[in-house]
């Protein structure tokens, strides 16, 4: 499969929609509870999300296109 950028960001744009009309007006014993353990609860998860979004957590791969253009290498 030929990865295809704007097919992917088409995706993502559609998350944060996908992801409210699902838990939007839950009850909180659905979205605050976790599974015993360290396991996340759902508001856990969402807010993990949200911080990794602002604060842009992952550097950019090597292997990603745009950084091959940075380079003198070419792609495989």
């Amino acid at each position: 499969m030929q990865h295809d950028l704007q097919q992917t960001i088409a995706l993502l744009t559609r998350t944060p929609a996908a992801l409210n009309a699902l838990l939007r007006d839950l009850p909180e014993e659905w979205t605050h509870r976790n599974e015993g353990g360290d396991s996340w609860t759902v508001f856990d998860v969402i807010g993990h999300l949200i911080h990794g979004e602002r604060t842009d957590w992952m550097p950019p791969s090597p292997h990603h296109p745009a950084a091959w253009r940075k380079s003198r290498l070419r792609p495989l």
